[in-house]
C-alpha cells in the first residue's frame, strides 16, 4: 500500500547506490538554535506536533530561534545594535558545538576581538578556534568560494560533522544535521567595495547601480541551496536608507511590509525576497538609560518580525541594549516580565510576583542574578506559561478539515 510512485521513485534512486540522489526522500529541516534571548526564540518558535503511523499525536515540542540553514536579515537605521546582535546570536549558535564556527565578514571594518569577546564572553582561546573576522579586500565571490568549501569539507565527510540533534520531524524520525557554520555579512550596504575591480568599475558607471544589485542577487541565488543542506546560517546586515521623493504629492508602496514608505534597503530587492527571517532593529527613544541614574549606559531597543517562514510574522519583542555587552538577555527578559505584569517592586529593589522574597535591582540585575542563580529558576518559571501562549503552531484538532469545506461543490 501507500503511494505507489513514490515508492518507485525512491526504490529507482536507491539502485543507483552512490549515484543515487536523494530526490524524493524528506529534507526539511525542522531545528531551530537558541539565539539566547527567550523572548526573541519565541517569536521566531512554532509548536512541532509529531504523528506515528497510525496518523495519532504522540509528542509536540517548541521549536525555537533561527531555523538550521536558513538565511536572516537585520535591518534598521544605523545604532540599533543591529551588528552586535548578530554577533552575540551567532556566538549562541556555535558555542555547543566542537566544529561550529562563526566567520565574520566586517566590510564596514568596524569591530576587533577585544569589543566580540564582551559581547560573548567566549574565553579567548575559544574565540581563536572558533570565531574568524576577515575585514580587508573581501569580495563577494570569496564570500561565495567559503561557503562552497564549508559545503564541501561538510557533505564529503559527513561522519566527522553530523550529529543527532535528538528530536524528532513530524514523522517520528530522528533529525540528523550537520553541526552549524554561521556566517555574518556585515554589511550589504557597504558590499560595493567588496567587489572584484571589474565589476566595481561598471558598477560607477551606473546611477541606478542595477549591476550591483545583480550580483547580490545572483550570490544569494547561488549560495542559499548549499547554506541549506550543509547547515550554513547567513546573518546579512542591511542599513535602512531614506528613499529621495521624486514627487512630494506622491506615496509610493512600501518595498516590503514592514517597512515604510520611505524607507528602503540597498542593494536591490531580491535578498529581501529570499531572506527566511527579517528583523527591523528600531531604538526607543523614549526609554534611555545612564550610569548616573540607572547603574549602567544604553537603551531600548525593538525588533520587529517582518518576515518568517515558520512562525507568525509582525511580532514585536522589545529588548533592552547595554553600551558594554549589548542586548542583555537577563535585563530584556525581566522587562518582558514587567511588561506583563510579572515584576513587583522598584528599581531598587524588583522581584517577580511569585517570589517577593527573592529581590534584585536594576543597576546590579546581572550580578544580582550571578550571585544568586535561583533568580534565573523563578524567572523562568513566571515567564514560561506568558512565551507559550504566543507560540505559532496548529493544534491536531484545527488540522481537521470539515468535509464540507473539502467537498464544497457537491453539497
Amino acid at each position: 500500500m501507500g503511494n505507489a510512485l513514490l515508492n518507485a521513485l525512491r526504490l529507482n534512486d536507491q539502485s543507483k547506490g552512490k549515484k543515487s540522489k536523494g530526490y524524493f526522500n524528506n529534507n526539511a529541516s525542522l531545528i531551530s538554535y537558541s539565539t539566547g534571548f527567550p523572548t526573541l526564540d519565541y517569536a521566531l518558535g512554532y509548536k512541532v506536533n509529531i504523528f506515528n503511523k497510525k496518523n495519532e499525536l504522540i509528542n509536540t515540542y517548541p521549536s525555537l530561534g533561527i531555523t538550521a540553514g536558513s538565511y536572516v536579515l537585520f535591518t534598521g537605521k544605523p545604532s540599533t545594535s543591529k551588528t552586535a546582535a548578530a554577533i552575540k546570536i551567532a556566538a549562541n549558535i556555535i558555542r555547543p558545538f566542537e566544529n561550529g564556527m562563526v566567520i565574520h565578514y566586517d566590510l564596514e571594518q568596524a569591530t576587533q576581538y577585544s569589543r566580540i569577546q564582551a559581547l560573548t564572553r567566549m574565553p579567548i582561546n575559544e574565540l581563536e578556534e572558533k570565531y574568524i573576522i576577515r575585514q580587508e579586500n573581501i569580495t563577494l565571490n570569496d564570500i561565495k568560494a567559503s561557503i562552497i568549501d564549508i559545503y564541501n569539507e561538510k557533505v564529503n565527510n559527513p561522519d566527522k560533522y553530523k550529529y543527532n540533534t535528538g528530536k524528532k520531524n513530524e514523522f517520528n524520525e530522528d533529525i540528523i544535521l550537520y553541526e552549524p557554520t554561521v556566517i555574518i555579512l556585515d554589511s550589504i550596504a557597504t558590499i560595493t567595495n567588496g567587489l572584484d575591480a571589474e565589476i566595481e568599475e561598471d558598477i560607477s558607471k551606473q546611477t541606478d547601480k542595477t549591476r550591483l544589485a545583480g550580483e547580490i542577487s545572483r550570490f544569494f541565488n547561488e549560495v542559499l541551496g548549499p547554506m541549506r543542506e550543509a547547515n550554513i546560517i547567513l546573518i546579512a546586515i542591511n542599513q535602512i536608507k531614506q528613499k529621495i521623493a521624486m514627487n512630494a504629492y506622491l506615496h509610493e508602496a512600501a518595498d516590503i511590509l514592514g517597512l515604510g514608505q520611505n524607507e528602503s534597503l540597498p542593494g536591490g530587492k531580491t535578498h529581501q525576497y529570499l531572506a527566511h527571517i527579517l528583523l527591523k532593529f528600531e531604538a526607543n527613544g523614549s526609554e534611555k538609560f545612564t550610569e548616573e541614574d540607572d547603574g549602567f549606559s544604553g537603551f531600548g531597543v525593538r525588533i520587529r518580525i517582518i518576515k518568517s517562514r515558520v512562525s507568525a510574522a509582525m511580532k514585536v519583542v522589545n529588548m533592552i541594549y547595554d553600551t558594554n555587552s549589548g542586548i542583555n538577555m537577563i535585563r530584556s527578559t525581566v522587562r518582558f516580565a514587567k511588561d506583563n505584569g510579572l515584576l513587583g517592586g522598584n528599581k531598587n529593589g524588583y522581584y517577580f510576583t511569585s517570589n517577593k522574597d527573592e529581590k534584585f535591582t536594576l543597576k546590579d540585575m546581572p550580578n544580582d542574578f550571578k550571585e544568586n542563580p535561583n533568580l534565573y529558576k523563578i524567572m523562568h518559571d513566571n515567564i514560561m506559561p506568558v512565551l507559550e501562549q504566543n507560540l505559532s503552531g496548529i493544534t491536531p484538532e484545527e488540522i481537521e478539515v470539515p468535509q464540507e469545506e473539502l467537498n464544497f461543490y457537491d453539497l
